[in-house]
């Protein structure tokens, strides 16, 4: 697990300042694995920190982290912009109950399935991602 250091060490190598802030965003996204909204952010940053952090400070420093190249935004059922450290190629498993987003590997077979749909894509567009969520219930909804 990266260290605050570690995180340090990264933003100055990418020529950002290693401010609280974004270390903080960064440390919490790297250790817990999640998807959150700002707000769910804002929280733990507030819970962590014992302070009131700004939801504007907090959107400015997640936009720069997404122009970086360290964070992905993506939208979730809801619409709710969310945050994802993981920028290998992947999939998200979705609870329809809760919302809680996982991350799934992306898959060969399922990656290369894709391959024939690509080339149906009207020519004059420029493809730049793709996105796959599976959606059911986590473990956590299906017990209760």
């Amino acid at each position: 697990m990266p260290t605050s250091e570690d995180v340090s060490a990264l933003l100055n190598r990418l020529g950002l300042r290693p401010t609280k802030m974004r270390c903080l965003i960064l440390q919490i996204l790297l250790e817990k694995k999640i998807h959150p909204t700002p707000y769910q952010l804002l929280e733990m940053l507030n819970q962590q920190e014992g302070e009131e952090i700004s939801i504007a400070t907090l959107y400015q420093n997640l936009e720069k982290l997404v122009q970086e190249g360290l964070l992905k935004r993506f939208l979730d059922t809801k619409g709710l912009a969310r945050f994802d450290i993981n920028l290998d190629p992947h999939y998200h498993l979705v609870c329809l109950n809760c919302g809680n987003i996982a991350d799934v590997e992306e898959n060969n077979v399922l990656h290369k399935s894709l391959n024939p749909l690509k080339k149906q894509l009207p020519e004059d567009w420029q493809l730049n991602d793709i996105s796959v969520e599976f959606k059911g219930f986590c473990p956590e909804c299906r017990t209760s």
